[in-house]
């Protein structure tokens, strides 16, 4: 009994994130039962939004990437310039 109420547990925590994650059809269709109009502009701009966010993280990781290689080799070099 403890095992499927673990199951159950599991189940409904998955669809809470899938639902936070991805708008699942279940969410859309309590948005549309509030108001029509709204999910039209939601499900239209949703995609882009998602797009964005990605590229914004992509362009950041890169960023500090690029920067801690550059720290990495300045502080290299100037350990060759103490030692030598």
């Amino acid at each position: 009994a403890t095992f499927r109420a673990q199951i159950l547990r599991v189940r409904l925590r998955f669809r809470i994130l899938k639902s936070h994650l991805f708008q699942t059809s279940e969410s859309l269709v309590e948005v549309a039962n509030k108001n029509l109009s709204r999910i039209d502009i939601f499900t239209s701009f949703q995609p882009v939004s998602f797009i964005i966010v990605h590229i914004s993280f992509i362009l950041i990781f890169i960023f500090f990437w690029i920067r801690w290689k550059i720290l990495l080799i300045s502080n290299l070099t100037q350990c060759i310039l103490d030692t030598g």
